[in-house]
């Protein structure tokens, strides 16, 4: 695989989505990501159970249709706005982390 260089970006974000009530998703805040990079989100290393993702509400609640990660596990995802993340958990408070050079 060939890789592309890219500039160097000035600085970079992180931070944290935890999920309020099990079973209800919710939305990353909005978070414009440059071209050409990614949005990395994982779960984070101290949940004691299983975090959903889905590019709407109804995906990331859905038993068949979200993609669930566990424990530090995660993903890069190359779009152009936190905001079309959904969260949802198995454990009140439990989230994820996220990150992406600004």
């Amino acid at each position: 695989m060939r890789r592309t260089q890219r500039p160097n970006r000035p600085s970079w974000t992180h931070g944290q989505k935890p999920v309020t009530v099990p079973g209800i998703a919710e939305q990353m805040s909005s978070l414009v990501i440059p071209d050409g990079f990614a949005l990395v989100v994982r779960a984070k290393p101290d949940n004691t159970n299983s975090i959903y993702l889905g590019a709407t509400k109804a995906l990331a609640e859905s038993a068949t249709d979200r993609i669930p990660y566990s424990t530090g596990n995660g993903l890069s995802l190359w779009i152009k706005n936190a905001d079309q993340v959904w969260v949802d958990a198995a454990v009140a408070g439990e989230g994820v982390d996220f990150w992406v050079e600004q």
